[in-house]
């Protein structure tokens, strides 16, 4: 049981707190509230338990594939959601505030509700009560200590590299949330994959310590196919592409402009 909750929370609350660090250091980048974030988990908390409890009736809907259709849709908006906090960076508007709140509300969607399920259903066992909690306990003190290690590590990188650095982390991080989002499509047939397209199961296996921790970074697949292998750098390299030439654009312009005010 300790270890099982152990286990859950690392997987579970790991993906969040990696999350809440690059959006935390991209609030800070841009200059807004961190504030905004917390809505978003509280909100994902709420929504969360509204779809425990629904789970049985909405499970019957699409001949029972829609709480698989309901989670693909909440990778993609996940990943969309990335992609629009950093295209509107600069501009701080009312829908960048909205879609901090959304990404933040994803996370929680994605990756609480595993968590919010196992804790419930163990909650009222007086047997299970104690290692639930020392092992809750556990897991949240592993991940929020990675989580001080990480910050001042991209930290650091953003200093030593510029803001680029969080733009790769924040893609990686939301392109390997399409790789789940590609086996329930498989499951549900939606789409067909081909075999793996190599096997680093040798190297690191999923299970094991790291294979967890870059599964939540990076969304590390052992055996991925040529279908999840494209899509994974087609959505992580084809945006970072446009940031970094947008980027040396504006510098240009920038340069350009102080030139002919001289």
């Amino acid at each position: 049981m300790l270890l099982n909750t152990v286990i859950v929370s690392l997987s579970s609350i790991l993906p969040i707190c990696i999350f809440l660090v690059l959006v935390k250091l991209l609030c800070k980048e841009s200059k807004s509230e961190f504030r905004w974030v917390l809505l978003g988990l509280f909100l994902g908390i709420f929504i969360n338990l509204i779809i425990i409890n629904t789970a049985p009736y909405i499970s019957t809907w699409f001949d029972y594939n829609a709480m698989e259709y309901l989670i693909i849709s909440l990778y993609c908006f996940f990943y969309l959601s990335i992609l629009n906090l950093l295209f509107r960076l600069h501009q701080q508007d009312d829908i960048w505030c909205v879609t901090l709140i959304l990404s933040t509300c994803f996370s929680m969607l994605l990756y609480g509700n595993h968590f919010l399920i196992y804790v419930i259903g163990y909650w009222q066992q007086s047997y299970s009560f104690n290692g639930l909690l020392i092992g809750s306990s556990l897991g949240f003190g592993v991940c929020i200590s990675f989580s001080v290690l990480f910050f001042f590590s991209i930290n650091y990188l953003i200093k030593r590299f510029k803001i680029i650095t969080l733009y790769l982390f924040l893609l990686l991080h939301a392109s390997g949330q399409l790789i789940p989002a590609l086996n329930l499509a498989v499951q549900v047939d939606l789409i067909s994959l081909n075999p793996p397209f190599w096997d680093s199961s040798w190297l690191i296996e999923e299970s094991s310590e790291i294979g967890r921790l870059i599964k939540a970074l990076f969304g590390y697949e052992a055996k991925p196919s040529l279908l999840e292998i494209s899509i994974y750098a087609f959505s992580t390299f084809l945006p970072l592409t446009y940031f970094i030439f947008t980027k040396g654009v504006s510098k240009q312009n920038s340069i350009q402009l102080r030139e002919d005010t001289k």
